[in-house]
């Protein structure tokens, strides 16, 4: 089996809260476009969010974003799946007023409600959260999104109960994800990372056994379970590491350094 397309999640994968990508990484992912083999991601992040770290590792393939909502290619948008918010506009409206970080995300922004602390925490980044969307005059009937996310940052509690109605009542409408006691996250049903892959794949006419995906959380599951070698890197949940066929000795970029070495160039 050789491995011809290379996958990975972003945050908590390549990268920790510092966002700085290991140099090791770009030479990896250069090392594989000598050798034919592709090096792409797959993340929650929409296409503003991602663009600097496409540019710092070299990425000029197609790429997954939105949790599989979305593929581009430099700035051409591939693939897109959208959905209305108007069945959750009242979820919405509760979150916000109780206090919750609400962000929608198009093809290629994130926009929030209001400035939270976890607004204002991004902003220091200088990519997002440029604009607001205002809740009274938005034009929900027509809008369409690619993926919705409540956060509670201060770890309230109150997030259990939006979690809980969105799972029951809304479930089989939306694909939902969770970040332990943090935040929901809504996308397109029938939607989530491995079918971006899945998608990918067809794109770039590569079989299921050539694959290595790589992640760290749950929201990687399904595409680390489908590749031909799923790699779970050392700081990954337990529940990943026990789907995985491999789990790296080093954390974030350097496991999947690891990973990369050893099953596309025979490293140890």
């Amino acid at each position: 089996m050789a491995i011809k397309l290379v996958v990975s999640d972003i945050d908590g994968t390549l990268i920790d809260g510092t966002e700085a990508i290991a140099p090791e990484l770009i030479e990896a992912a250069q090392k594989c476009k000598e050798h034919g083999v592709v090096f792409s991601f797959a993340t929650g992040r929409t296409k503003e969010l991602v663009a600097r770290l496409v540019k710092t590792v070299g990425i000029t393939s197609p790429y997954v974003i939105s949790n599989g909502a979305c593929i581009f290619q430099e700035e051409k948008c591939l693939v897109s799946h959208n959905f209305s918010v108007e069945p959750i506009l009242s979820i919405i409206r509760r979150a916000d007023a109780e206090g919750l970080t609400v962000t929608l995300s198009d093809e290629r922004t994130e926009r929030a409600l209001r400035l939270t602390d976890y607004v204002k925490e991004h902003q220091k980044f200088g990519d997002r959260f440029q604009n607001f969307i205002d809740l009274d005059k938005h034009d929900w009937k027509n809008a369409r999104f690619v993926k919705v996310m409540f956060m509670d940052e201060h770890h309230t509690g109150k997030i259990k109960a939006f979690r809980e109605e969105l799972k029951r009542d809304f479930g089989q409408q939306y694909w939902i994800t969770t970040y332990a006691d943090a935040a929901v996250e809504l996308g397109p049903c029938g939607c989530n990372k491995m079918t971006g892959v899945k998608e990918l794949m067809e794109l770039l006419d590569v079989r299921q056994d050539e694959v290595m995906a790589c992640g760290d959380f749950e929201n990687d599951m399904e595409m680390v379970e489908y590749a031909g070698v799923g790699v779970a890197v050392d700081n990954a949940c337990d529940s990943l590491k026990a789907k995985a066929d491999y789990v790296a000795s080093k954390p974030y970029a350097y496991g999947v350094v690891e990973a990369i070495e050893k099953y596309c160039f025979g490293g140890v």
